[in-house]
């Protein structure tokens, strides 16, 4: 997909989820030469680098970070991005909630999905400050 329009010979970094088996096709991509940002999505409160391009992310951060990104119009999906309505779907029934002992977690509404979801922040990065 990164070699194809319309994101070819645009700024773009492949970034893979790499929470459980995730890891293992991580290690695929580097055997192939193609070094992806590796995140796994963790439930704690603080980004940690814990590796060569590899990182844990608390996914309250990755969702704030996508929120805000959606409000400021920093976030745009193609039109060309066949997959584009499917993710704007998921987005309208991603939930945050709230426990009583003050733990946040974040779903799809019941019956939905939020597969994509994960995948739509673009600069994780800039949400640990680097």
């Amino acid at each position: 997909m990164l070699t194809r329009p319309p994101l070819n010979g645009s700024k773009v970094e492949l970034i893979i989820d790499e929470t459980g088996v995730g890891r293992a096709v991580g290690d695929i991509f580097n055997s192939h030469g193609i070094k992806p940002l590796r995140i796994s999505i963790i439930a704690g409160n603080e980004a940690t680098q814990s590796g060569y391009n590899r990182y844990s992310v608390p996914k309250q951060e990755l969702v704030s970070t996508l929120d805000a990104m959606l409000h400021t119009g920093e976030l745009r999906f193609a039109k060309e991005l066949r997959e584009a309505p499917t993710l704007q779907d998921e987005l309208k029934d991603f939930r945050r909630h709230v426990s009583e002992a003050g733990r946040y977690s974040f779903s799809a509404r019941d019956g939905k999905h939020d597969d994509l979801v994960s995948c739509a922040v673009q600069e994780p990065m800039s949400a640990m400050g680097q």
